[in-house]
């Protein structure tokens, strides 16, 4: 019998390993809302937090802006877990561009210390001679992705106007996404809506994850340009469509299995 009970012990201490959570990164990233620029030389400032309990390497932002806006990558190297950083790009701007305001992609890239590669993207706005309203509003449908099967990410774009609008559409998806193709244009009717759709597959996105992903729309009416943004979320199911993943739920039904075959034990005793 007491070989008995130090089997258990042992499976026991086998097993656990596999239900105890792992540690993980998490950055939150916040763009604050920018006053009216008029220069060449727009400031856009940008805070970071790694909200999880291991630290991140080799981090990098990067902006990614319409035609006639330009920014270096900011290098930022290590950053440990709630250490805020805070910085600023320089956007430069031609020209050519027209008053109003125009959407911005910030997108987070590091590394776990296994130098595994991740990916963010935020959404921002530059505000530039002058700001317009916001005269569209969208909302990409919730996707779930399983194995390399690819789904149809639909963005729901509604115009608030009375005037009708040609919407050029693009999606912005971290690097473990990818889509057949990344910009749509679309003629939505006053007061009414149209539904755009964008296939969408993995490309490394690790199972039993969430990936914020947004959708900006952009037109010119007036000599001003009108934009705005719609976010979303596409999970990684694990294993097939159908169930969970066989390696996910083994461990804790072997756990339950012995837990039972020791209190069996016991009361034989």
């Amino acid at each position: 019998m007491a070989r008995r009970g130090v089997f258990c012990l042992f499976l026991t201490a086998c097993l656990l390993p596999g239900l105890a959570s792992a540690s993980y990164i998490q950055m939150a990233v916040t763009v604050p809302p920018a006053a009216v620029e008029t220069g060449r030389d727009i400031p856009l400032n940008i805070s970071v937090v790694n909200t999880g309990d291991e630290a991140a390497y080799d981090v990098q932002l990067s902006l990614m802006l319409p035609d006639g806006f330009e920014a270096e990558p900011i290098p930022v190297g290590l950053l440990p877990p709630n250490a805020p950083y805070a910085d600023s790009f320089r956007v430069r701007v031609a020209d050519s561009v027209k008053p109003g305001t125009y959407p911005a992609v910030l997108k987070t890239h590091y590394a776990d210390a296994n130098a595994y590669p991740f990916s963010t993207v935020s959404p921002a706005f530059i505000r530039y001679g002058q700001s317009t309203p916001n005269r569209l509003q969208g909302r990409l449908r919730e996707l779930s992705l399983a194995g390399e099967r690819t789904g149809e990410l639909v963005l729901e774009a509604g115009n608030l106007d009375d005037r009708p609008h040609t919407v050029s559409v693009r999606l912005h998806l971290p690097d473990e996404l990818v889509a057949e193709y990344y910009s749509r244009t679309v003629e939505v009717r006053p007061r009414g809506a149209e539904k755009v759709g964008f296939q969408v597959k993995s490309l490394g996105a690790l199972p039993d994850s969430s990936y914020a992903v947004f959708a900006t729309m952009e037109y010119d009416e007036g000599g001003l340009h009108y934009s705005s943004a719609a976010g979303g979320v596409v999970r990684i199911l694990s294993g097939d469509a159908g169930g969970a993943d066989f390696m996910s739920w083994l461990p804790p039904a072997a756990l339950v299995a012995l837990i039972s075959l020791f209190i069996y034990i016991q009361f034989r005793r």
